[in-house]
């Protein structure tokens, strides 16, 4: 594998911007919790007809963390799916770079590795 070099002072420790993933993650996350909270009915229906053999304080308590489980799983979904997303368009498309040597940031390009 090639190796990134720094155009300014030749340095090789190089990090990716990842503003893609990092963006991308926060907004799956959010469409998650969106999608999750409206799907989350259904939870709350499951978790109500579990609760149902502990009485009435059961039927309460199975319904909200019914609701909130189904939330919490879309929308960690959510924000796995836009990191990926994200990480892809960093690598293949943006390809922001920062030297971490002289703080130079540059875009990748052919001239810029080395073996």
């Amino acid at each position: 594998m090639e190796k990134i070099r720094c155009p300014r002072c030749e340095g090789g420790r190089v990090d990716r911007g990842n503003h893609a993933k990092r963006c991308l993650g926060g907004a799956g996350a959010l469409a998650g919790f969106v999608g999750g909270f409206a799907s989350s009915i259904g939870g709350a229906r499951s978790g109500m007809l579990i609760g149902m053999l502990h009485g009435p304080a059961g039927v309460v308590v199975g319904s909200i963390s019914g609701a909130v489980i189904a939330g919490l799983l879309a929308s960690m979904a959510g924000a796995a799916t836009g990191a990926s997303v994200g990480e892809m368009l960093d690598e293949n498309v943006i390809k922001d770079l920062k030297c971490l040597d002289c703080g130079y940031r540059f875009t990748e390009r052919p001239d810029n590795t080395r073996r």
